[in-house]
C-alpha cells in the first residue's frame, strides 16, 4: 500500500514535474497530485505525493520540511 504525503506552501510556479524531480530522489515516487483551482487554473499551493515505501516518505518529510522551494518554505 502506498504512503500519501501532503506538501503545502507551494508557489504557483511549482509544477507536478518539479515536485516529481525533487521528491523522487528519496526513492520510488508513484504519483504527484498538484491541486488546481478549477476557476483560475492556478495551483492551490499544495499537493499529495504517493510513495511506495513509508520509510521513503518519512525520509522525504524529514529532509524537505521547511526547505525553500521557489522562495517559499515547504510544509
Amino acid at each position: 500500500e502506498s504512503q500519501k504525503v501532503y506538501v503545502g506552501g507551494l508557489d504557483h510556479a511549482v509544477t507536478e514535474q518539479h515536485l516529481f524531480a525533487l521528491f523522487s530522489q528519496f526513492g520510488t515516487l508513484l504519483k504527484v497530485q498538484l491541486q488546481i483551482d478549477l476557476n483560475t487554473r492556478l495551483s492551490r499551493g499544495y499537493a499529495f505525493l504517493s510513495f511506495h515505501d513509508p520509510k521513503v516518505s518519512n525520509l522525504a518529510i524529514q529532509t524537505m520540511g521547511g526547505k525553500l522551494i521557489a522562495g517559499r518554505p515547504l510544509k
